[in-house]
């Protein structure tokens, strides 16, 4: 333990100043509270009491807001903050019991008039999940905020609303579903509609505190501290857009997002990402062979070229599934032919009737939509011959530096449209045809 001079020490210690003893964890509720009391009567070294914030940020490594966030409850930290914080305070264990104990405490009071959620969808079904489904109870259990991110058509939403149902005798509070919109094709919902929007679902009520975000931030909380509820928040497009909303005590939330909000991950809110691998192909194949029946099981040659264009992408392997099923009268070598050919892409959005939630073009005009039109022009350059290129061979096509091209393929790289893979680039095949037939769909 460091040498620490406190701003204005105390030379003895008060009644209230006297140590805690780990029993007394039991009488206290709520992490922040205990947090304050071990910080205030903290035996320093040189005889006196008390660290401040300032003192005990520096001995784990966090900031001084953090530590304040920690104490008022407006923010919980990762189990790994909070072991931290018991091991400099001598706390042997106490701070680690409390913050475990996620259920809320008995007198817990639920404010007048608050509503249980329960607006879910019917539960998709879904096929080879099961790892990333436990991925998201893994990271939930960290008492984080879970981001649960991938490129267009990766089936975030479809997963974030099973593992919702899964979670419902774990949160009798309710499960509480919010659409912020970040990448449809109507403008994002602000932080403001999102809180009026969950305030709404809250209470009989409606709010009276107008667009102010900190107001209304403050009233979700009023309502929802150390409730055992499941907050899912499906299609964030920016930090600013969901973070007041983030860390709530007792409160489970999963955030569904094409971006990595990586800004969520670094911060004090020390966010959970769980990112959704591709499809394997015969995961792919098993899920397109149920929808489509015998005759996929009868043309294996012509499935598995199909499988092979649809890239691991689950709503690609939908739509496939659709045409196929929509053109009973015309042979499956033809119809492997329009899913693999130059125009696969539109064949792929037809079949999902041109609808936003269920068009992959759709998904990769609002993506694009969102990067830089340099990024765009690098994209557009770089996969002219392909899906897969050399750094070097995008900057030549672009005229760009090979400085400002990582930088735009960087950006790309948030939106899940490029991945890396040891000296080449990559992006997914579909997006490729997208961007070199999408004037098809200007009309």
């Amino acid at each position: 333990m460091p040498t620490l001079e406190a701003d204005t020490p105390r030379t003895a210690p008060t009644a209230s100043d006297t140590p805690i003893r780990h029993d007394d964890a039991r009488t206290i509720t709520t992490f922040g509270t205990l947090l304050q009391q071990y910080r205030e009567s903290y035996q320093r070294p040189d005889g006196h009491v008390g660290l401040t914030t300032v003192e005990l940020a520096q001995l784990i490594g966090k900031s001084d807001s953090a530590i304040r966030h920690w104490e008022r409850d407006s923010k919980r930290p990762s189990r790994d903050a909070a072991r931290d914080c018991d091991i400099a305070l001598n706390a042997n264990g106490a701070l680690l019991t409390v913050f475990d104990k996620r259920a809320p405490a008995p007198h817990t009071h639920i404010a007048h008039n608050t509503r249980r959620p329960r607006l879910l969808p019917a539960p998709p079904q879904l096929v080879g999940a099961t790892s990333t489904l436990d991925d998201i109870t893994t990271a939930a259990d960290t008492g984080a905020p879970v981001i649960l991110t991938g490129g267009p058509g990766a089936g975030k939403t479809a997963l974030a609303l099973r593992w919702a149902h899964q979670q419902q005798d774990a949160h009798p509070d309710g499960i509480l579903l919010l659409h912020a919109r970040g990448r449809a094709t109507t403008p994002p919902r602000t932080a403001a509609e999102l809180l009026h929007q969950a305030l709404d679902r809250l209470s009989s009520r409606p709010s009276r505190r107008g667009y102010d975000v900190d107001a209304l931030a403050d009233e979700l909380r009023e309502r929802l501290n150390y409730r055992r509820l499941l907050l899912v928040i499906d299609d964030a497009g920016s930090i600013e857009q969901i973070s007041p909303m983030l860390g709530i005590p007792g409160v489970t939330t999963l955030v569904t997002s094409r971006n990595e909000l990586p800004g969520l991950t670094l911060g004090i809110e020390h966010a959970r990402a769980v990112t959704i691998p591709p499809m394997d192909p015969d995961t792919a194949t098993h899920l397109l062979t149920t929808i489509v029946g015998r005759r996929a099981e009868a043309h294996a040659a012509e499935i598995a070229r199909i499988i092979e264009a649809c890239d691991g992408t689950p709503l690609a392997v939908h739509a496939a599934a659709r045409h196929i099923l929509t053109h009973r009268d015309q042979d499956m070598a033809s119809l492997a032919d329009d899913l693999t050919g130059q125009h696969r892409i539109q064949h792929l959005h037809l079949a999902a009737g041109g609808h936003t939630h269920t068009s992959l073009a759709i998904g990769y005009s609002t993506s694009l939509r969102t990067l830089g039109p340099r990024t765009q022009r690098v994209l557009q350059a770089a996969t002219y011959r392909g899906h897969e290129f050399t750094l070097a061979d995008a900057a030549h096509h672009t005229g760009f530096t090979h400085t400002l091209t990582r930088a735009c393929l960087a950006e790309a790289a948030t939106e899940h449209l490029v991945h890396t893979s040891a000296e080449c680039y990559r992006t997914p095949p579909l997006l490729a045809n997208y961007l070199h037939t999408r004037t098809e769909f200007d009309h």
